[in-house]
């Protein structure tokens, strides 16, 4: 038994087997695990303090299994769900995510982008998606983690469009650019004021 004073009043730290304010109580603890410590027992039940990786009143169930992240995930206790790097996904992040490399020739580094992602399936756009990217300044490529296939990315840069990828067959790396040559063009560019005037159908 160790005895600490402080004003007046002193508290217990007691030896295995032992609990109470006095540690005059036998704990009479059994079948626990080794690397816990045992505080004491209720019901002839031993219960103890557990390490980070254990859990249950004698420390016998293991809370995470190491190996159940793939691709350096990490397991979170409270939900028991992965926390992993943007490039993956699924329940165990054991899927890599589609990767778009942009970069930007011939123009100076935009403050942000916006892309515009269609997917397409049995030969109709089933899809849109929208993502959105601050560049630091002089950066001159972004990159995105894209969880579906894609068909068609627009971007668009200072009120400006571009085509940048155009695909039948989906990849799971592009690499693509931003320049002049790739920029849609406005539509009062195609069209006449005659037809810019018609109804829309």
């Amino acid at each position: 038994m160790y005895e600490i004073c402080q004003y007046r009043k002193f508290f217990c730290q007691c030896h295995d087997n032992w609990s109470g304010i006095l540690c005059d109580i036998p704990t009479n603890c059994a079948d626990y695990s080794t690397d816990s410590i045992c505080i004491g027992s209720m019901n002839n039940q031993s219960i103890c303090v557990c390490p980070n990786n254990k859990l249950a009143p004698r420390c016998l169930l293991t809370s995470c299994l190491s190996n159940t992240c793939q691709n350096n995930g990490r397991l979170t206790k409270k939900k028991f769900s992965c926390i992993c790097p943007n490039e993956f996904y699924g329940t165990k992040y054991e899927y890599r995510k589609i990767r778009l490399d942009i970069s930007f020739e011939k123009m100076a580094s935009p403050s942000h982008i916006l892309i515009y992602i269609s997917i397409m399936s049995n030969g109709s756009y089933r899809k849109h998606m929208v993502m959105f990217q601050k560049l630091k300044h002089k950066q001159h490529s972004v990159t995105f983690r894209i969880l579906e296939a894609f068909h068609i990315v627009f971007a668009k840069i200072n009120h400006n469009y571009f085509l940048i990828v155009l695909q039948q067959y989906p990849r799971h790396f592009i690499s693509t650019s931003i320049s002049s040559n790739r920029q849609c063009a406005p539509i009062n560019e195609l069209f006449n004021s005659t037809v810019m005037t018609m109804a829309y159908i």
